[in-house]
C-alpha cells in the first residue's frame, strides 16, 4: 500500500511539472538603428536576454540618466562592447521596461511599454495594460 501511495505522489508530481514546462514565455522584442534585443516581462521587470544588441552611441538627447546607466552596465561586465554594438554578456533584469529599452537597446529616451513588441507588432503597453 505505501508503494502504491508512493507511486501515485510520483505521477502527481510529474504531471505538475510538465504542466508548468507547457507553459510557453511570451517575448518580446526592441529594435532600433543596429540594435535588437529580445526578452520577457516578468514580475520583477524587463528581463533582457543574454546576446542582445544595443546602439553604441547614446543621441544627443539621451539625457545623463541613460549615460551612467549604460556606464554602470558596462563597468558591471553586464555589457560588452563588441563589433561596434553593446552586447548583453548575461540575462538582466531592470526594474522598468522604459529603462531597458531606453537605457540600454535604443541609447535614448525612450518609452519602453511603445517599444517592446511581441511577435506580432503588439506593444507591452497593450498586451498588459489596456
Amino acid at each position: 500500500m505505501r508503494l502504491k501511495k508512493m507511486y501515485l505522489l510520483l505521477l502527481e508530481v510529474m504531471v505538475v511539472v510538465k504542466r508548468k514546462a507547457l507553459k510557453t514565455k511570451e517575448i518580446y522584442h526592441c529594435k532600433g538603428k543596429m540594435a535588437y534585443a529580445e526578452g520577457e516581462f516578468t514580475d520583477d521587470g524587463m528581463l533582457v536576454y543574454k546576446g542582445g544588441k544595443c546602439n553604441l552611441k547614446e543621441t544627443p538627447t539621451a539625457g545623463p540618466w541613460v549615460v551612467n546607466r549604460r556606464k554602470q552596465l558596462l563597468k558591471d561586465g553586464i555589457l560588452n562592447e563588441s563589433n561596434g554594438l553593446l552586447v548583453f554578456q548575461e540575462d538582466y533584469v531592470f526594474d522598468s521596461v522604459s529603462a531597458a529599452a531606453a537605457a540600454t537597446v535604443l541609447a535614448r529616451r525612450a518609452n519602453g511599454w511603445k517599444e517592446w513588441k511581441n511577435k506580432n507588432g503588439k506593444t507591452l503597453d497593450t498586451l498588459k495594460r489596456k
